[in-house]
């Protein structure tokens, strides 16, 4: 399996006036194309600062994050913001919708900033509405929709571009437990039916039912992870860092 994401020996401090901060402490972690992956921990395990690193949203203090195996540490802001236009879709619990348009506009409007278009795409497009039961909705404003009307929306919206990764951070959060249910049994159904690569960040233990893998933090380290290829995932770990 292509591995699509690797963090080795992953650090990353923040200074807080004089006091430096260490949310994370040397972070081993490989996810490979087509996982559905469930990043568990309470607040302040680091989580959302691995989840930022993941996303290149940040770069690490030391220690390297390879995304698609690329090593983001080194990029200058213009290169981070390639890598998540091209490579990354997000969701977050808050829907960040525009409020001023209409579904279908949110949608388009995403697509125009990644320059993505034509048959193919608007097909894939159309399977993914249909999938989330939205395509009826297009012409709504976000006010005009329910909070799993809204999410679904957002989640359409993520992979319209069809990135190679989605991270999803508290994704459920601000949803009732039948909307919830529904939201993540078709992130489950994304990851079947198009192999999509999937990372779910969330504190919610129930959430982890719809996933085949969970990694579970505290305090800046990872302390557990049912991997289902360990060994793989030891040995390329113990291997050097390829330069790229």
């Amino acid at each position: 399996m292509k591995n699509l994401l690797e963090t080795i020996d992953l650090r990353k401090t923040y200074k807080i006036g004089k006091i430096e901060v260490e949310a994370l402490q040397g972070v081993n972690l490989r996810i490979r194309e087509g996982e559905l992956v469930a990043i568990m921990g309470p607040s302040g395990c680091g989580k959302s600062t691995l989840m930022h690193l993941l996303g290149a949203m940040t770069r690490p203090t030391a220690g390297k994050v390879l995304i698609d195996g690329d090593d983001i540490a080194g990029m200058n802001d213009g290169q981070l913001t390639e890598v998540r236009r091209n490579k990354i879709g997000f969701v977050f619990q808050k829907f960040n919708l525009l409020p001023t348009l209409t579904a279908g506009d949110n949608i388009a409007v995403a697509r125009h900033i990644h320059g993505r278009g034509g048959p193919e795409h608007d097909q894939h497009l159309e399977e993914i509405l249909q999938m989330l039961m939205i395509q009826d909705k297009m012409g709504r404003r976000p006010s005009e929709l329910s909070g799993g009307e809204q999410q679904r929306v957002a989640i359409a919206r993520s992979v319209a571009n069809r990135p190679a990764i989605l991270l999803a951070d508290e994704p459920t959060g601000s949803l009732d437990t039948k909307n919830s249910e529904i939201v993540l049994n078709m992130f489950r159904e994304l990851n079947r039916r198009f192999r999509q690569t999937i990372i779910l960040v969330t504190h919610n233990p129930e959430l982890v039912i719809y996933t085949d893998r969970l990694i579970e933090m505290r305090d800046g380290v990872i302390v557990s992870d049912n991997d289902p290829f360990p060994e793989d995932t030891e040995s390329e770990l113990a291997q050097p860092a390829r330069s790229v």
